[in-house]
């Protein structure tokens, strides 16, 4: 699971698969899901800063950078198919 800092600065671990009492997410509104099009942004902002700065693999990007830019559990535990 990944970690986020919260808004007193301490990370938060999630921990289940319970939806986020902080944060609830609509399955009307894209806001905290992983379609939601500021996590998909900050995501194709930061694999490309990622590989070019350390050549490093895609994928190892991917899993850096949804640490960096999730914000609800079904963002920091959104699974990758791998092809």
């Amino acid at each position: 699971p990944a970690a986020i800092a919260g808004s007193d600065g301490v990370p938060k671990l999630w921990l289940s698969g319970k939806s986020d009492p902080l944060r609830p997410t609509s399955k009307d509104k894209l806001d905290g899901t992983k379609k939601d099009p500021k996590y998909l942004s900050c995501l194709n902002d930061c694999v490309p800063r990622c590989q070019k700065d350390a050549s490093k693999d895609r994928s190892d990007c991917f899993d850096e950078c949804q640490d960096e830019c999730c914000f609800t559990y079904q963002q920091c535990t959104a699974a990758r198919v791998r092809l």
